[in-house]
């Protein structure tokens, strides 16, 4: 009578050839046949994983070297905090970059809106066309499909040069962490010169006296009266550089006396550091 065929599978050890590697090794350090393989396998748990590698060879001896040797180099890569097996995808050395930054944001040593605005990136457009790329792979013509294909969509010249800098930011990690021995030139972006706005000597002029008319006449926008305090706040900004979001984040600790502004770069305040006033008590006081 014969005996009923065995139902493990090809993938799983044969249970009698399973090897330690001998004195001076961990016994988690294991050579190994398998029925769908004529070669000798390793097998080492670490850090809650099992790392398996092929020997490429049907003897015993070679196998237990290639062991010795594959056991070495996950000691250096571990002292080293180097990624653990074989993987240099490009999306997992992304996750990894993630990680990274998720660490410094939870030490306060990053803000979270960067490490979204990376994640956001990454998610919609770099990993749909970098995925199943291995980092070691990636050269300078892939990057020009890269930035090819975000162009056809339209994206405008600061959003590409965005995500190639993040793009860049992945290589650079797999360059530091050994995967790579160098990062390919990226493309460069030329975007059309878009100056700010800006007033001339003639509009500046109608521009006070609008805001001075408007105060006078009490007009509402808004619910919230004009007064003569935007007319001031007006030729404040433009003798000192402020911008308006810079106004909204001006206080008292923030403004200091410059006598002798060296650059129209540097934001200039009218007050001695001892008096507290705010900024449109300094407007008034200087600038009516």
């Amino acid at each position: 009578m014969s005996s009923p065929p065995s139902s493990r599978h090809r993938s799983v050890p044969t249970p009698e050839s399973i090897s330690k590697i001998g004195r001076g090794y961990p016994d988690k350090l294991v050579i190994f046949q398998l029925p769908a393989s004529p070669f000798w396998w390793v097998r080492y748990y670490t850090q809650g994983r099992i790392l398996k590698k092929s020997s490429k060879t049907t003897d015993k001896r070679e196998a237990l070297a290639f062991a010795k040797k594959f056991y070495e180099d996950i000691l250096l890569r571990e002292r080293n905090l180097l990624p653990l097996g074989s993987g240099t995808s490009f999306e997992r050395c992304a996750r990894e970059l993630l990680a990274e930054q998720d660490d410094l944001v939870a030490r306060g040593e990053r803000n979270p809106k960067f490490n979204l605005n990376d994640k956001q990136k990454l998610e919609a457009d770099i990993l749909t066309f970098f995925k199943k790329f291995d980092v070691k792979e990636i050269s300078y013509k892939h990057l020009l499909s890269f930035v090819a294909t975000l162009a056809a969509r339209d994206l405008k010249p600061s959003s590409l040069k965005q995500h190639l800098v993040l793009v860049n930011k992945v290589l650079a990690f797999a360059q530091r962490e050994g995967v790579v021995d160098k990062v390919p030139s990226m493309p460069k972006i030329k975007s059309l010169d878009s100056p700010r706005g800006w007033f001339s000597e003639a509009e500046y002029e109608k521009l006070r006296k609008t805001a001075k008319k408007l105060a006078d006449h009490k007009v509402l926008v808004r619910y919230h009266p004009i007064t003569d305090e935007l007319r001031l706040l007006i030729t404040f900004m433009v003798n000192t550089f402020l911008r308006p979001s810079d106004i909204r984040r001006s206080d008292t600790d923030t403004l200091k006396l410059s006598t002798s502004p060296r650059r129209a770069s540097n934001i200039c305040a009218f007050r001695p550091s001892n008096q507290r006033r705010s900024t449109h008590q300094l407007s008034r006081r200087r600038l009516r």
